[in-house]
C-alpha cells in the first residue's frame, strides 16, 4: 500500500506538523563519547579485557563469583542428599507422584569389585512429608541384600506430599536419605 498520498491527521484550520532533523547539529551538542563513536575514534573493550574495564564489571563479576560459590557450598555441605554409600554398596532414593499416589524407591547397588562375605540386612524408615513439614505416613521396609541390584519400594496416596525421606539402617550404620516428589 503507497502512504505517500495519504494524509495525516491534524487538527482543523491548523498546519501540519513539519519535522526538521539535522545530524550535525545533534552531534554537536552530543557528548564526547558519542562524537567519538560516530567519528570512530572509540575503542570497545572486547573479551576479558571488557570485565576488568570499569568498577560496575568488576562488582558483577565478583558478586557472580561469590553466587557461584554459595550455591556450590550449600548443594555440597547443607543440601540433603538422596544418595549413600555404605560398605561400598550405594543406596539411591527417588520419588514420583502419579495418579494420586507417590511412589518412592531405594535402588540399592554394589560395585562388581565389592564381594559380601554374607548378605546384608537393610532396614528402611520410610516418612511421608507433607508440605507444612509434618509427616503424614510412615512405613517400614526391610531386605536381605546379596548381590547386584535390588530395590525396595513404598507406595502412598498423595496428599499434597512435598519429599519423602528415609531412615537407612545397614549393619550398625544408619544414614538419611531424602527426596524431593517429582510431580
Amino acid at each position: 500500500m503507497d502512504f505517500t498520498n495519504i494524509e495525516e491527521s491534524k487538527p482543523d484550520g491548523e498546519q501540519p506538523l513539519k519535522f526538521y532533523y539535522n545530524r550535525e547539529e545533534r552531534l554537536e551538542k552530543a557528548p564526547q563519547v558519542v562524537q567519538d563513536f560516530y567519528s570512530g575514534k572509540f575503542k570497545a573493550n572486547k573479551g576479558i579485557k571488557a570485565i576488568f574495564a570499569n568498577k560496575s564489571n568488576r562488582f558483577m563479576l565478583g558478586t557472580v563469583a561469590v553466587l557461584t560459590a554459595f550455591v556450590w557450598l550449600y548443594q555440597g555441605v547443607f543440601a540433603k542428599k538422596n544418595t549413600a554409600v555404605i560398605n561400598d554398596i550405594k543406596y539411591e532414593l527417588q520419588a514420583f507422584s502419579y495418579a494420586d499416589e507417590v511412589y518412592s524407591t531405594i535402588k540399592i547397588s554394589s560395585k562388581k569389585s565389592a564381594v559380601l562375605k554374607e548378605p546384608l540386612n537393610i532396614d528402611a524408615d520410610v516418612f511421608v512429608i507433607n508440605a507444612d513439614n509434618q509427616i503424614i505416613d510412615k512405613e517400614h521396609l526391610s531386605l536381605v541384600y546379596s548381590d547386584g541390584e535390588q530395590y525396595m519400594h513404598a507406595k502412598t496416596t498423595d496428599f499434597d506430599v512435598k519429599r519423602i525421606d528415609v531412615l537407612l539402617t545397614v549393619a550398625d550404620e544408619t544414614c538419611e536419605l531424602t527426596a524431593v516428589v517429582k510431580k
